[in-house]
């Protein structure tokens, strides 16, 4: 599901990066993605769980490439991306990435292409991990039906960005739901919902307008959407630094979560 957030506000804002991206200092912070970076093999202790769990932010956006690159029912697919993440941990392939030669996405989209042209040549053959299944994609599968099946030309690739956007989004909006609600500020939760996260622009409402829907001032509001907007932009580089290996691949990934 895409998320029609009005990203000229954004694009706006986030000329130069924010200045929270590091609060209190300048030190990139430990993640999962952090410390495998540093562990490249099984001796550390946390290295295995944080592997998973770095791979489960991905299943996503690899289920789609596999639904869209090969056409596959949504059984196959949720086999072939089980297969692949048993792959990728059975050979350690995350050890091979060299984050100075690009982006870990396309790493990854790089080996998944690798993986089902040898599932091809194979006829899906191989077998892998004794049937374990440590992804719970069921859950969550049919949801990603619009991005895999949807009409038109959008390379395998395109989804996979699309899908993997859409989902660092969409987990960054419920954090900034449940942190609001849980600051007693809903209202600027419902601004921001009613104003950003709308249809498109065109059909959202105006101030005055959101102002007589939750019965606040349109000076209220504003501010409400402000506070609303900051909290998201922390709440998605909190997100985003779970995916890179250098705190300057920051502003960029969240530019082009934005912009997908």
């Amino acid at each position: 599901m895409s998320i029609g957030l009005k990203l000229w506000y954004f694009d706006r804002r986030m000329a130069d990066p924010p200045t929270e991206m590091v609060p209190g200092g300048t030190a990139f912070p430990t993640t999962q993605w952090s410390r495998i970076l540093r562990a490249r093999d099984d001796s550390h202790p946390e290295y295995r769980r944080d592997l998973e769990q770095l791979l489960l932010l991905y299943w996503k956006p690899v289920y789609i490439f596999i639904r869209r690159s090969w056409g596959k029912s949504n059984e196959d697919a949720k086999d072939l991306t089980q297969n692949f993440f048993l792959e990728v941990l059975e050979k350690d392939l995350v050890s091979k990435y060299a984050p100075q030669r690009g982006r870990f996405r396309t790493f990854l989209k790089t080996a998944l292409k690798h993986f089902l042209q040898d599932e091809r040549r194979t006829a899906g053959r191989k077998k892998r991990g004794g049937g374990r299944a440590f992804i719970p994609l069921d859950a969550d599968v049919l949801p990603l039906e619009e991005i895999a099946t949807a009409p038109g030309d959008a390379s395998p690739e395109a989804c996979f960005d699309r899908a993997w956007a859409n989902g660092v989004l969409a987990d960054a909006l419920r954090e900034l739901e449940a942190m609001l609600k849980a600051e007693d500020r809903e209202a600027a939760w419902r601004a921001l919902e009613l104003y950003d996260l709308s249809p498109p622009p065109g059909d959202s409402l105006g101030y005055r307008e959101i102002a007589q829907k939750l019965q606040r001032s349109e000076g209220e509001v504003k501010t409400d959407l402000a506070y609303a907007r900051q909290r998201l932009r922390q709440a998605l580089t909190r997100r985003v630094r779970q995916y890179v290996a250098d705190e300057k691949e920051v502003f960029g990934e969240l530019k082009e979560i934005l912009s997908l």
